[in-house]
């Protein structure tokens, strides 16, 4: 739990504030997981999946753990933690 709302605010750090986009959770996570894979720092790996899976598009909020957030991040995060979890702990 401690690693996907660290995770989400470090995903959302990278996303312009002003973009009407969303994140493609499964392409994000399958560049995170290659990017770490590679040896990049997990900052790193986060600003480069990002950067691969931003599109245009509207992203929703959900409510998670009685926090607002964005749906499509919170997803990447729990897709994330599926394909690659020895980078999730």
């Amino acid at each position: 739990m401690k690693f996907v709302f660290s995770a989400f605010l470090l995903i959302t750090a990278f996303i312009p504030q002003t973009a009407t986009a969303e994140i493609l959770p499964r392409l994000y996570a399958a560049k995170f997981c290659e990017l770490r894979t590679l040896g990049l720092s997990i900052d790193d790996a986060v600003a480069g999946a990002v950067d691969y899976s931003f599109v245009p598009g509207k992203s929703y909020q959900v409510t998670w753990n009685e926090k607002r957030v964005d749906a499509d991040t919170l997803n990447a995060v729990l897709e994330t933690k599926k394909l690659c979890p020895h980078y999730t702990r």
